[in-house]
C-alpha cells in the first residue's frame, strides 16, 4: 500500500495550498510518513531541493508546462495505482482515479458566497469540487465552521469527515525592529526602515472588500501621510492594479516566507475584513508575530482568532478608519491586542496538525486492511465498502472521462 500526494501546488511561488503542503512535509520529516511508503509528484522542478528528505518518500517532478486539469489528469491520475491512497491537499480529485482517497476541503466558499466568483469559476470549479468530496473516503478541513457549511452543502456523513486545524510556520514569532528579517522584508519590498505601514494579506478577492480597505486607507493618510498600506499576495484577476497603485498604496505581489514574516512583524496591522474564510492562515501568522489583526466577526475568523482581533461591525471604510485610528492613537490597546494574540496563537501546533492529517491518512488505510482481511476471511464473498474501494467498474470509469472531456471543453468555452 502507497500514499500518493498531490504536490502539484508546491511551487515557488507558494499559493495557500502550497504552504500548507510545505508545512505537512517539514513536520512529517520529524514525525515520519503516516504510511510506510509514499510517492510525491510535483509539476514544479524549482521546489525539488526544498522538499525535506522523509523515509520511505519518493519525489518526482513531472510535466512542467502542462495545464492544471491536463497534469492532475495526465501526470497524477496515470502514477496512481491499485492499492494506491491518494492523499488531495488542493480541494481536487483526478476524475479517473475511483480508489480511497483523503480530501483536504479548504473552505465551501464558491457554495457559500457564489457570487463572489465570476460566473465560469463557479461552474468549472463548483462541479470539481462536488464530484471530489462525494468521491472521497475521507475529508479533512481546518475548522469546525467549515465543517457545517461543508455537512449542510454536501451531506457529508460523520464518519467521512475530521476537523484538523492548520497552524503557523516556525518562523512567525515575535521579532525586534533591528531583526534582520525585518530589515530585509522591508528592503526587499522598496520600504523605508521607519516607514509605518498597514498591511493586507491574501489574494485580493472580493469577498475580502479591498475596496473598502483602500478607501478607508484613503482618509486615514489624510491626517497620517508617514504611513503606507502595503497589499502583499495575488491578484484575483479583476482588480484594477494600476487604480489601486497610487499615493501611499503599494501592491508587492507574492512574496517569499522570510518577507511575508519579516512584514509580519513590522507591520502596524494585519487589515482582513473578509466576509468569509475557511480558516484564515494569516489571521494565525499574524497573532503569532504579534500584529494586531483587524476582521469582521464571521464563519471560521472568531473560532481561529477568540477575542484577540478588533472585530468591525461592518467591512465600510468608516469602520476601518476607526480601527486604524485606535490602533495608531492609543498604544495600549495595540498591546491589549498583541497580547491577546500571542496567547490565542498558541493553540494552533505544527506537530497537531501534522499528527491530525496522518492520523486521518493512517486510519484510512487500516481501514482498506481490515476490509482485505474479512474479505479474504468470507472466501472473497463480501464486498468491500464502496468509500474505501470505490467505484473501479469499467462503466464508472468511462462515464467519469467523459465528464472530464465535457467539463474541458466548457472550461475553455467560457
Amino acid at each position: 500500500m502507497r500514499l500518493v500526494i498531490d504536490g502539484r501546488r508546491l511551487t515557488a511561488e507558494r499559493t495557500g495550498v502550497g504552504r500548507y503542503l510545505e508545512l505537512l512535509l517539514q513536520e512529517w520529516s520529524l514525525q515520519g510518513l503516516p504510511m510506510s511508503k509514499g510517492l510525491l509528484l510535483l509539476q514544479d522542478e524549482r521546489v525539488l531541493d526544498e522538499i525535506p528528505q522523509i523515509y520511505g518518500l519518493e519525489i518526482r517532478a513531472v510535466g512542467s508546462g502542462l495545464q492544471g486539469i491536463v497534469w492532475e489528469h495526465s501526470v497524477l491520475g496515470r502514477s496512481l495505482r491499485p492499492g494506491d491512497i491518494l492523499f488531495a491537499p488542493a480541494n481536487l480529485v483526478p476524475f479517473t482515479w475511483q480508489g480511497p482517497t483523503a480530501l483536504v476541503l479548504h473552505d465551501v466558499i464558491g457554495e457559500i458566497l457564489p457570487r463572489t466568483f465570476p460566473l465560469h469559476r463557479r461552474i468549472w470549479y463548483g462541479a470539481r469540487y462536488r464530484a471530489a468530496v462525494k468521491r472521497a473516503s475521507k475529508i479533512i478541513v481546518p475548522s469546525r465552521s467549515t465543517e457545517t457549511d461543508a455537512r449542510l452543502v454536501y451531506k457529508i456523513d460523520d464518519d467521512r469527515i475530521a476537523v484538523v486545524p492548520c497552524a503557523p510556520a516556525a518562523g512567525f514569532h515575535p521579532r525586534q525592529p533591528t531583526d534582520p528579517v525585518v530589515l530585509q522584508a522591508k528592503a526587499e519590498i522598496g520600504l523605508e526602515i521607519d516607514r509605518p505601514f498597514f498591511l493586507f494579506v491574501g489574494k485580493r478577492s472580493q469577498r475580502r472588500n479591498i475596496p473598502s480597505i483602500i478607501e478607508a486607507f484613503r482618509m486615514f493618510n489624510q491626517e497620517k501621510q508617514e504611513y503606507r498600506l502595503i497589499f502583499a499576495g495575488p491578484s484575483a484577476g479583476f482588480d484594477d492594479q494600476e487604480r489601486m497603485e497610487t499615493g501611499n498604496v503599494k501592491i508587492v505581489g507574492r512574496v517569499g516566507e522570510s518577507t511575508l514574516q519579516g512584514l509580519m512583524n513590522a507591520a502596524t496591522a494585519l487589515l482582513y475584513p473578509s466576509d468569509y474564510e475557511g480558516f484564515g492562515l494569516p489571521i494565525v501568522e499574524a497573532m503569532a508575530s504579534g500584529c494586531p489583526v483587524v476582521a469582521l466577526r464571521n464563519s471560521a475568523v472568531e473560532e481561529v482568532s477568540g477575542e484577540a482581533v478588533w472585530y468591525l461591525p461592518t467591512s465600510k471604510p468608516i469602520d476601518l478608519l476607526t480601527a486604524m485610528n485606535a490602533l495608531t492613537e492609543t498604544p495600549f490597546e495595540r498591546d491589549r491586542l498583541v497580547e491577546l494574540g500571542l496567547r490565542r496563537a498558541e493553540r494552533f501546533h505544527r506537530a497537531d496538525f501534522a499528527a491530525g492529517v496522518g492520523r486521518v491518512i493512517a486510519d484510512l488505510a487500516e481501514e482498506i486492511r481490515r476490509g482485505d482481511d474479512d474479505c479474504r476471511a468470507s472466501g472473497g464473498m463480501l464486498e468491500k465498502s464502496p468509500k474505501i474501494r470505490g467505484k473501479s467498474d469499467q462503466t464508472r470509469s468511462i462515464r467519469s472521462f467523459r465528464s472530464l472531456i465535457q467539463l474541458t471543453a466548457l472550461h475553455f468555452s467560457i
